[in-house]
């Protein structure tokens, strides 16, 4: 947990921010939301999630509107672990309309990509009861 905290630390260097109703700048949105995409590609799901909650803390409505999908999916991959797979199921949905209907901040994520993928699996899931690409999803 010590770990998780230090990593935590690097992306709020002013813990305060959000009780100040400071707004965290473009740059300071990509480069942690970057942190977090790294930190869920290496399957640390729970620690992305945490960071993109920690940047829904500090940021505008307009990157929440971005943002909010892949908390839901980081939260569905966690559930998905935790051998809750309504509950990944059902933030799957969420995080698919959420990422398709979200404007792309970083060029090099391709949300269409992400929600087919997504869409995908729960078709499979429907059919199967098992999520084939949830695991190995990457942003």
């Amino acid at each position: 947990m010590k770990s998780l905290q230090l990593e935590l630390n690097k992306l709020s260097p002013n813990p305060n921010a959000a009780d100040n109703n400071q707004k965290l700048s473009l740059e300071e949105f990509v480069d942690r939301f970057k942190y977090g995409c790294d930190l869920f590609n290496r399957n640390k799901t729970h620690e992305a999630h945490v960071a993109w909650e920690m940047i829904w803390k500090e940021c505008d409505t307009y990157c929440r509107r971005y943002i909010k999908g892949f908390i839901q999916l980081s939260g569905a991959k966690w559930n998905y672990k935790l051998h809750k797979y309504s509950a990944a199921k059902y933030l799957m949905e969420k995080a698919a309309c959420n990422i398709k209907n979200s404007t792309c901040i970083l060029g090099e994520i391709d949300n269409l990509a992400i929600v087919s993928k997504i869409n995908e699996d729960l078709m499979r899931f429907a059919i199967t009861g098992n999520f084939l690409f949830l695991e190995k999803l990457k942003i």
